[in-house]
């Protein structure tokens, strides 16, 4: 195996790795919550996903994803009266406009206050309401309620509470306008397409943001090689070097061993020991370990012990040196690493290749090998990976206004969603992440 080759690939495949993580922030969501408002029961984590795609996609994606920013609002307003249906109660309705969402993706009415003076809320003293989200238009930010208010009270009357300062309390969650992930956007504005039965606009955008994250994936993917090609080859040099300086220092000390060895334990007598001893320390006098022959030989050892860490740190220091630092680099060769960056960088520079391609070199680099044999690792991702021509060629079909058959939509998000989650969590998300991020009402509490 060639181990500063593997190396490189490794330190490529975790800078990619880091890279694709930024793509999306994702965090677990409760499933009963959205199962009972849809009146669906909980089968597994992937079923129930499923189901929930082909209702209200937006239900979970407004959960999963932390790119889709939620809030909660405080928006002056005023009635706009329909007409007077009895005394003092009226029909009205309520136009509000939010200008900093690029687009909207949920909104909630929890209410609304009335201040007589600035932090004096007399909504409930002057009035009953009854009130409804009608419409909101997820793209342009408008939002229409209409209901009716009942005065309750004889000292005022509509015109009085119409002139008074009132806010009313959303819930809002979507992509603001200073969102920058057109991929994402095209996903959500898909899933509202979808929504709303609209659906060959929702194929076209939720596949439209399937091949912006493709191609961006592979665009970093060749970034990544082209901006890093200087400090990988470095690295690889720098793994040969401590790799090759190791077995030297490793080879030589097997020799220093050797050649101590042989002189100072192989075969040597005694009176050769008592006369090292007394070369070492001219105090040392042999009488004094008369039946002390235990006391004798560890001395002896402890001197030969000296003298090996004495050869040691000589051949340490001698290695650490810079001509045999020199030595070292001339006997070394990254040609192998050169060569492999250079011909993937030729490679990826060609982008006019088809997206399962792509998606399936992207995939390789990052460590997501195609199972094998009773490899099965991402088994669940490549299976879904084989559908991707037939979901392209509903694309192409759209895209030339041919008349296409698109039912499964949501079977189309379910299978967008598993490849974008899969590359930028790194691993199988359709057999592992589901069960993860999906939690149920036990989980929590």
């Amino acid at each position: 195996m060639n181990e500063k080759l593997e190396y490189t690939k490794v330190s490529i495949q975790d800078k990619l790795v880091m890279k694709y993580t930024d793509f999306i922030s994702i965090t677990e969501f409760n499933i009963d919550m959205i199962l009972n408002r849809l009146r669906l029961s909980y089968v597994n984590p992937i079923q129930s996903v499923k189901d929930i795609l082909s209702e209200k996609p937006l239900f979970i994606l407004n959960q999963l994803f932390d790119e889709i920013y939620s809030e909660n609002l405080e928006v002056e307003f005023s009635f706009d009266m329909v007409q007077e249906i009895g005394d003092e109660v009226y029909q009205v309705s309520i136009d509000i406009e939010l200008d900093n969402y690029s687009v909207l993706t949920g909104v909630s009415y929890n209410g609304i206050s009335i201040y007589y003076e600035e932090d004096d809320d007399i909504s409930s003293n002057v009035a009953s309401y009854d009130l409804r989200i009608i419409n909101f238009n997820n793209f342009t930010g408008q939002i229409r309620l209409e209901g009716r208010i009942d005065i309750n009270s004889s000292d005022t009357h509509f015109d009085i509470v119409n002139d008074l300062r009132k806010t009313i309390h959303l819930s809002i969650s979507g992509l603001r306008k200073d969102f920058n992930k057109s991929w994402f956007e095209s996903i959500i504005h898909g899933s509202i397409y979808y929504e709303a039965n609209n659906m060959r606009m929702a194929y076209f955008n939720i596949f439209s943001g399937l091949d912006d994250f493709i191609t961006r994936i592979y665009n970093v993917l060749f970034d990544t090689f082209v901006d890093e090609y200087s400090s990988l080859i470095k690295s690889a040099y720098e793994y040969e070097f401590e790799k090759t300086k190791k077995a030297l220092f490793e080879s030589e000390n097997e020799k220093l061993d050797n050649s101590l060895n042989q002189k100072y334990r192989n075969s040597i007598s005694n009176d050769e020991i008592i006369k090292l001893l007394e070369e070492q320390d001219d105090s040392f006098d042999i009488r004094d370990y008369d039946g002390k022959e235990d006391e004798l030989a560890e001395l002896y050892e402890d001197y030969v012990d000296d003298i090996y860490e004495e050869g040691r740190q000589a051949l340490f220091s001698s290695i650490q040196s810079g001509d045999y630092n020199k030595v070292i680099y001339e006997q070394i060769s990254v040609n192998d690493v050169e060569d492999y960056l250079k011909d993937s960088i030729r490679t990826f520079a060609n982008d006019n290749i088809r997206l399962r391609e792509k998606i399936g070199i992207c995939s390789e680099v990052v460590g997501m090998i195609k199972p094998k044999n009773h490899h099965t690792q991402y088994k669940n991702y490549y299976t879904l990976l084989k559908k991707f021509g037939y979901y392209e060629k509903q694309r192409h079909d759209i895209a030339h206004g041919r008349s296409v058959d698109i039912r499964g939509v949501d079977e189309l998000l379910y299978f967008a969603l598993n490849i974008i989650l899969s590359i930028t969590q790194n691993y199988d998300f359709e057999s592992e992440g589901w069960d993860f991020y999906v939690l149920k009402d036990a989980d929590i509490y």
